[in-house]
């Protein structure tokens, strides 16, 4: 019988500000069969690119037989939507899940609200939203990055070119 782990790391704006840093972080799973899990959950979705975190970890594997996967808010929101995720019969699980899923929603969310109010009224998290916003949809802006500089005043920015 083979041993198989499911390892998550959750990596926040506080352990992890830029791809550079990833590095220090980075783990392989163990074992053939292992999972190791990169969640990338709140603003640490925005500072960080997850398709690049992934080509870093997919680059990195080398010899190791288990697999490394970056996920966001929105995929975990969309795995707990599954109707089939639960074993039928498993009520706690259930309400586990909804739980989980309306709880990642309303941190997803929080970078979301920037459309509906004016920019004078933007609180970090409307900038922070509205950079990534830029970031998908205008081509030039694909690769820029987002940050918070600690300078008198600290403020996010969005940089590219």
């Amino acid at each position: 019988m083979s041993r198989q782990d499911c390892k998550v790391h959750l990596l926040t704006h506080a352990n992890l500000k830029s791809e550079a840093q990833f590095s220090h972080v980075f783990e392989t799973p163990d074992h053939a069969g292992d999972h190791l899990v990169y969640a990338l959950l709140g603003i640490s979705q925005h500072y960080l690119d997850a398709a690049a975190l992934q080509g870093e970890l997919d680059k990195r594997k080398g010899g190791h037989s288990g697999t490394a996967t970056v996920l966001t808010s929105s995929d975990f929101i969309s795995m707990l939507g599954d109707p089939n995720i639960v074993p039928k019969g498993e009520s706690d699980y259930a309400e586990l899940a909804v739980a989980y899923r309306r709880l990642l929603t309303t941190l997803h969310n929080r970078f979301e609200h920037f459309a509906g109010n004016p920019v004078e009224n933007w609180n970090p998290n409307d900038y922070v939203g509205a950079f990534a916003s830029c970031r998908k949809k205008i081509p030039s802006m694909k690769g820029a990055r987002i940050g918070y500089a600690t300078f008198p005043g600290k403020f996010h920015y969005c940089a590219w070119g």
